[in-house]
C-alpha cells in the first residue's frame, strides 16, 4: 500500500477511536479513590483488538487497509493521550 493511500484509513481510524475512547471515558464509573479505571479500560480494550487485528492479518483474512485502520488507527486513537483526559 502506498503511503499517500494509508493516510486515509489511519486519519479516519483516529477519529472514530478518539469518539470511542470519549464515549468509554463517560461511560467506566470513577472509583472512589482516584483510581483511573477508564483509563485501564481503554488501553486493555485497545491492546486486545490491536492483538485481534494482528492475528488476523497476518492470517490474510483482512488486507493492509484495514489492519492500519484499525490497528493503528482506531486503537491508536483508543489508547493514546487517555492518561492525560
Amino acid at each position: 500500500m502506498q503511503l499517500r493511500f494509508a493516510v486515509l484509513p489511519v486519519f479516519i481510524g483516529g477519529a472514530v477511536g478518539a469518539i470511542a475512547r470519549e464515549f468509554l471515558m463517560l461511560l467506566v464509573p470513577i472509583l472512589s479513590r482516584g483510581f483511573p479505571l477508564d483509563i485501564l479500560v481503554a488501553n486493555v480494550v485497545a491492546s486486545l483488538l490491536i492483538g485481534f487485528s494482528t492475528g488476523r492479518h497476518n492470517r490474510k483474512v483482512i488486507n493492509d487497509g484495514w489492519h492500519l485502520m484499525v490497528s493503528t488507527g482506531i486503537m491508536g486513537g483508543l489508547s493514546t493521550f487517555s492518561s492525560f483526559a
